[in-house]
C-alpha cells in the first residue's frame, strides 16, 4: 500500500499541468528629460515574450490623449515626439496594459519636456528648469545605482536566514 501512495505522488508531479507564473514587466523610457521636438523613446522589457499583446498610449499633464491607443504583440522600442506643452515644462504619461495569458500588468513612465523655443523671460525659468532637470538626473542615477545591488541584497539575507535555520535547528 506504501508503493501505491508513492507512485501516486510520483505520478501527480508528472502529469501535472505546467505551472505559469507572472514575470516581471517594466516599461522603459530612454529618454525622459528632453527639449520640445525631440523624440522619446520606450520599449517594454519582459522576459517571456510569447502570447504578449501590449496596448500603449500617451496623454498630457491634463489627462488628454496625445497619441491614440495602439495594440502591439511586439515589445521593442516606440517613440514619440511631443509636438506642444503648455508653459516652459510639462510632462507626458506613456500608459499602457500587458496582457501575458492569465497575467495582466498596468504599467506608466513618464516623459518631461522642456520648452527651449519660446525664449520670453527666459534667464530666470530657464535656470530653475535646469536645476529640476538636474535633480530629477541625480535621483535617477542614484536610484538606479541602488536597484543593481537589489538582487545581491536579497541573496544576502537568503544566504543569512538559511545559514541561521541550519545552525539553530532542532537537534533530536
Amino acid at each position: 500500500m506504501k508503493r501505491f501512495w508513492i507512485l501516486l505522488f510520483i505520478l501527480s508531479f508528472l502529469f501535472a499541468a505546467p505551472v505559469f507564473s507572472c514575470d516581471a514587466a517594466t516599461l522603459f523610457v530612454d529618454n525622459q528629460l528632453l527639449s520640445l521636438g525631440e523624440r522619446a523613446s520606450f520599449s517594454l522589457r519582459i522576459s517571456q515574450k510569447m502570447n504578449l499583446t501590449w496596448e500603449y498610449w500617451i496623454e498630457d499633464s491634463s489627462g488628454t490623449f496625445v497619441k491614440e491607443k495602439q495594440v502591439t504583440h511586439n515589445p521593442g522600442r516606440k517613440s514619440f515626439t511631443p509636438k506642444s506643452i503648455e508653459g516652459k515644462v510639462d510632462y507626458f504619461v506613456v500608459k499602457s496594459i500587458v496582457e501575458q495569458g492569465d497575467c495582466a500588468y498596468n504599467l506608466s513612465g513618464f516623459i518631461i519636456v522642456k520648452n527651449t523655443f519660446n525664449e520670453t523671460n527666459a534667464t530666470r525659468a530657464t535656470s530653475a528648469v535646469t536645476v529640476q532637470d538636474k535633480d530629477v538626473v541625480l535621483y535617477q542615477t542614484s536610484l538606479k545605482k541602488a536597484m543593481q545591488f537589489l538582487p545581491w541584497v536579497f541573496l544576502l539575507l537568503a544566504t543569512v536566514l538559511s545559514l541561521t535555520v541550519f545552525l539553530y535547528r532542532e537537534q533530536p
